[in-house]
């Protein structure tokens, strides 16, 4: 599903996926990890939304030339994107079930008698930080002044050897630096250990976001208009945006490709100390780490070599001033989110502008977002204690048993692995770990965060401060520690699911144990098209083009034959030209090298289903297709379209849907599909790995 590289990012939402600088939470604190995701409780029945209320015999399109249309036609004439959003589907539909819940648990909080809500407890973090972020009068009132010293700041460097110092300061005020970033990673090698790793320079946007002039223009005007309500004249504005995009433009012209940054074999870049300040001089990567808190570091990672150099040929004092200039953006764009309407206006306007975004959101949807972004496990702890069954806790674990028996059988068979190769496979199988519903041990990280409403004098942005230096004071200390494998990647209530390598683990949140995904009455396999596929389709990225790299340790080594490895390349070929150059809309392709890892899973997803099903006497496939092609319904704004073609690892919902089940015969059996039907595949151009 879709989701935060943020690796892991990149997978938690399909905006965060295309905007680092429009994603909220904690994402930046998060370990990289190749976490793969099927989308980027049973609490009652969600009786509005149905996977199975279409009908087919009503759609124009006949489903033997497009099944996903057929089955999804009346749903997307209907159906409207909400204002202030890119898309909306059924994922979506179930995300916005879980937000009022979520907004209702915020109002009964902030609606308590002060008294009640007992200073550090969960609930008074949670009902405070939700005050400040929909109080905008006062958020209107502060207008740029929570940030002008660090504007100030940078703009009163002189010299490069100023400019750290003052990136030093807003680093140590707000836990974040504008020039370089430092983390936490699982080391690829290593599984239960952590190495640091450092970002420099990147650009705001996502790679090929601003490829057009015309959406340079508009991240020129959004750029000018942050500059402006930080205090310069127009004109100045309007000439230091140019120079920002122009920068930009370079920095994610030089980034790896999306499916790239999945690689481990290119992602995976160890540098001592030395060699990067012989690289790197005015770098000063010593006491860059020593400010930020990490002290006697031997060894770094820099997962995208290229963008790192890049960036860095900008740290001299001949590119002083642009630099100087990106930090002070970089704040604005950061932080601006976090202050008044202005700033909030200037980033409808470039969404609007690049993705085609209609309306705006309102504040308590954007509260409940920034809540949910930042404070997941206080949250997480109510919402499944008021919206999750144990009862389907257990239920999901038998089923993902089940799904694991039938993957084993399908392993087994696979005459194309040696017996060597095949034993190792069915070991990680075998030692996949299960994560259901909701964590086993709750983060503590902010507990300690002292969060205050406005009345209290606290505000909007001092809360994200506060939250990140209590993150980065964390980071600290796991550097020392090792790898705890009992933490999730995703909150309980999102509506998501994934697949991490680096644990040899799959992971369902209750957000998405609930109808239409999940729902205990329905039918067998109207369950199976839906949480079914989508449990088989993580338990397959554990053998796919990333997964396949790591043992069943979540150690990067190699565990394959060469002559295995060489089969596997050979069929990984065959999905790259199965899925490419189809199109998605008019002019908009689908990208076979793109999405080959998120493929590979769909087919591998649907191949285990139909397999127990096929034991089940008398099974209604017609009830699976339809339900998995349900699962998938979309639209999307055109722009959005066109950006996701790109840079998403998933192929559009379209191609994932109908390019997928034509590689089934019992696909073409139960709708009666002919030869001289759209949807039709010749046998031996139809693909599978399992």
């Amino acid at each position: 599903m879709n989701k935060r590289n943020k690796n892991r990012n990149k997978k938690r939402k399909v905006m965060a996926m295309i905007l680092g600088l429009f994603s909220i939470g904690k994402a930046g604190f998060k370990k990289e990890a190749r976490i793969t995701s099927a989308i980027s409780n049973t609490v009652k029945t969600n009786s509005d939304i149905s996977l199975l209320n279409n009908n087919c015999e009503l759609s124009k399109m006949r489903l033997q030339d497009d099944f996903y249309t057929s089955v999804n036609e009346s749903w997307m004439k209907n159906a409207k994107i909400p204002e202030g959003e890119v898309m909306y589907g059924t994922i979506n539909q179930v995300s916005e079930i879980n937000e009022k819940n979520i907004l209702n648990i915020l109002k009964e909080l902030s609606s308590v008698q002060e008294t009640q809500n007992k200073k550090g407890t969960a609930e008074q973090k949670l009902a405070d930080f939700y005050k400040s972020v929909i109080d905008l009068e006062s958020r209107n009132k502060q207008g740029v002044n929570p940030i002008k010293k660090y504007l100030d700041l940078y703009d009163n460097a002189k010299n490069l050897v100023e400019l750290w110092e003052a990136d030093f300061s807003v680093f140590n005020e707000t836990g974040r630096s504008c020039l370089v970033s430092a983390g936490i990673d699982i080391d690829a090698k290593d599984s239960n250990k952590n190495i640091l790793k450092i970002i420099g320079l990147t650009s705001h946007l996502r790679k090929h976001t601003i490829d057009s002039e015309d959406a340079q223009k508009a991240y020129e005007k959004f750029i000018t208009r942050l500059l402006e309500l930080s205090g310069e004249s127009k004109e100045k504005a309007q000439l230091d945006a140019k120079e920002i995009t122009k920068l930009e433009k370079i920095l994610s012209d030089s980034t790896l490709e999306a499916q790239e940054l999945y690689d481990i074999d290119k992602t995976y870049n160890m540098f001592n100390i030395e060699e990067l300040s012989e690289l790197y001089p005015n770098l000063n990567i010593s006491r860059v780490l020593e400010n930020m808190g990490f002290k006697n570091v031997k060894s770094v990672k820099i997962s995208d070599v290229n963008k790192f150099k890049k960036s860095y040929e900008y740290f001299n004092e001949k590119n002083f001033d642009i630099l100087k200039l990106y930090a002070k953006t970089r704040v604005l764009i950061r932080y601006g989110r976090y202050l008044s309407q202005d700033f909030t206006d200037a980033l409808d306007e470039v969404n609007k502008a690049l993705f085609g975004i209609k309306g705006k959101m309102s504040i308590e949807k954007k509260a409940v977002r920034a809540v949910s972004g930042w404070l997941e496990d206080d949250l997480g702890k109510i919402f499944v204690q008021k919206f999750f069954s144990e009862d389907a806790k257990k239920d999901i674990e038998n089923l993902i048993l089940k799904i694991k028996s039938s993957y084993k059988e399908k392993i087994k068979n696979a005459t194309w692995l040696s017996e060597k190769t095949r034993e190792k496979a069915i070991k990680k199988l075998d030692t996949m770990k299960l994560k259901i519903g909701y964590p086993e041990k709750w983060s503590d990280e902010l507990d300690k965060a002292d969060i205050k409403n406005y009345e209290d004098g606290g505000s909007y942005f001092a809360n994200i401060c506060e939250m990140q230096k209590k993150l980065m004071q964390r980071r600290n200390k796991e550097l020392d520690e090792p790898v705890d494998k009992t933490k999730w990647q995703m909150s309980a209530y999102e509506v998501n699911a994934y697949y991490e390598p680096q644990n040899n683990e799959i992971v369902f949140p209750a957000g998405i144990l609930q109808s239409p995904f999940y729902d205990i009455n329905a039918p067998e396999e109207q369950n199976m098209g839906a949480i079914g596929a989508i449990i088989a389709h993580e338990i397959s990225h554990a053998f796919d083009s990333v997964g396949s790299k790591f043992d069943e340790n979540g150690n990067a080594v190699n565990w394959w034959t060469d002559q295995d490895r060489e089969n596997f390349k050979k069929r990984c070929e065959k999905f790259v030209n199965a899925y490419d150059n189809l199109e998605i809309s008019e002019g908009v392709k689908n990208n076979g090298k793109l999405t080959l890892f998120e493929n590979i899973a769909d087919v591998g997803a649907v191949s285990c289903m139909l397999d127990i099903l096929s034991k089940k006497e008398n099974p209604d496939y017609k009830k699976f297709f339809e339900s998995y092609a349900t699962t998938w319904r979309m639209i999307a704004s055109p722009e959005i379209i066109k950006q996701l073609s790109k840079t998403d690892v998933h192929s559009a919902n379209k191609i994932r849907t109908n390019r997928t089940l034509a590689n089934f015969e019992e696909f073409y059996e139960a709708f009666d599909i002919k030869s001289d039907d759209k949807m039709y595949v010749a046998p031996e151009d139809r693909v599978s790995l399992w």
